[in-house]
């Protein structure tokens, strides 16, 4: 018989204002029929609630943020600085740090394009003329990129459309919009 073995329990963990019920694996001693305290483990289960937490509020997670991020090709500083955020901030948000719900709403909007460059704009005497050039740049060629895939995605649905197997549907639609 092992002496240690990985248990799982059910067990309700306060994450700031919620309480959640979560799995948690622990580590046990079978020998002395105790609980062994395991950093890592620990470290996982704190991820997991974390994880729960940010479902149930509907923030964004750590990949989310950090994809936003180099969507727009920034440092984890300059997009913190951009969004008005302490510098330091969405390296935190993007290392498993829980944002706030007032952090969340800000980067729910950075989804969108216009709302960053209005932030860029915002924010702009702390960057160099030089990098605020480039990021204006990035920003703008994330929008292109965007509208190209949305054009992409009309005209493969026009197609579609008007293809021979769906003359019904043109006639239908012409007969609605008539």
């Amino acid at each position: 018989m092992e002496r240690y073995e990985i248990r799982k329990i059910n067990k309700n963990v306060k994450v700031r204002d919620l309480i959640i019920n979560i799995d948690e694996n622990i580590k046990y001693d079978t020998i002395n029929n105790e609980e062994v305290f395991d950093i890592e483990l620990d470290s996982k289960n704190l991820v997991n609630s974390y994880n729960k937490y940010r479902k149930i509020k509907k923030y964004l997670f750590p990949e989310d943020i950090k994809s936003l991020r180099t969507k727009y090709t920034l440092t984890p500083e300059e997009f913190s600085i951009i969004l008005g955020f302490n510098k330091k901030a969405i390296k935190r948000f993007e290392n498993g740090s829980l944002q706030n719900d007032e952090e969340n709403e800000i980067l729910k909007k950075a989804v969108n394009e216009e709302f960053v460059f209005a932030k860029l704009m915002e924010n702009s005497k702390f960057f160099t003329s030089q990098r605020f050039n480039e990021i204006k740049r990035e920003i703008t060629r994330s929008n292109i990129k965007y509208i190209k895939s949305e054009l992409q995605y009309i005209q493969s649905f026009y197609k579609y459309l008007y293809s021979d197997k769906n003359s019904n549907i043109e006639k239908t639609i012409y007969s609605i919009a008539s």
